[in-house]
């Protein structure tokens, strides 16, 4: 199973996540996965100085369904409070600050000119995960198992 297909989430998903210890990645139903794509509004946004002595940005991102850190982005970066945007990186948790967070970043997409972002974005993430958790029920008919909300 190829780990590198940015999976599309809502970011209250990541909470039904297992994390495979023996593999890196995380586990949401069938999905075995390490990079994700989440799109929402970024709230925050903080500079941080590394280790090596320079300068990184991260910001906290707000989909509706919950909140996540993306980052370290390039201090250049014009992202500022308000963007919508569509982020594809590995995913992480962060004990100390309680967070799930999108890091190793591959491309970041401002959103914010496209009117119809948020809705488009919510159809995507159900078709997709609609179609991988389809399931053939005791029934015989084929149902889907989802759930939006953390638990």
């Amino acid at each position: 199973m190829d780990t590198q297909i940015a999976r599309k989430f809502f970011i209250s998903q990541f909470f039904q996540t297992s994390f495979l210890t023996d593999s890196n990645n995380f586990q949401f139903a069938s999905f075995i996965f390490k990079t994700v794509r989440i799109q929402g509004i970024i709230i925050d946004t903080f500079d941080n100085v590394n280790s090596d002595g320079d300068l990184e940005r991260y910001h906290y991102i707000d989909d509706g369904s919950g909140l996540a850190r993306i980052g370290p982005l390039p201090v250049s970066s014009d992202l500022k409070a308000g963007s919508h945007v569509a982020v594809i990186g590995e995913l992480t948790y962060d004990l100390t600050e309680n967070i799930f967070s999108i890091g190793a970043i591959s491309r970041v997409f401002d959103k914010s000119h496209d009117p119809n972002a948020e809705t488009t974005w919510m159809i995507e993430v159900v078709s997709v995960h609609r179609e991988g958790l389809r399931k053939t029920c005791i029934c015989g008919a084929s149902c889907y198992v989802l759930s939006l909300t953390s638990s």
